[in-house]
């Protein structure tokens, strides 16, 4: 699946999807995806600064484990699943945004 956001010159960007834009209704790259400038998102469960998710081990809010504020990527305390693949270098979002 490709990445239809378009690039600065108008044309399509083509390179490889990470995820759905469920806003735009497109596929996005890790490029062109749409959140909020500054916030970071779980690449396990998509929470995200602003919107914590439910830590069921610890019984409150997540926290970040993992966290790459350039990128705008990170794994919450709900998702150590996610650490393993994080750590290899693996962003790529679980879930659509």
């Amino acid at each position: 699946m490709q990445c239809w956001a378009y690039k600065d010159d108008g044309s399509i960007c083509g390179q490889p999807a990470t995820e759905i834009d469920a806003a735009r209704g497109i596929a996005v790259c890790q490029e062109h995806r749409s959140i909020e400038p500054g916030l970071s998102a779980c690449i396990g469960c998509g929470c995200d600064d602003k919107h914590a998710c439910w830590d069921d081990v610890a019984e409150r809010p997540c926290h970040w484990l993992r966290l790459d504020r350039t990128a705008g990527l990170g794994v919450c305390s709900a998702c150590t699943g996610d650490v393993e693949r994080w750590d290899r270098g693996d962003r790529t979002m679980a879930v659509p945004r």
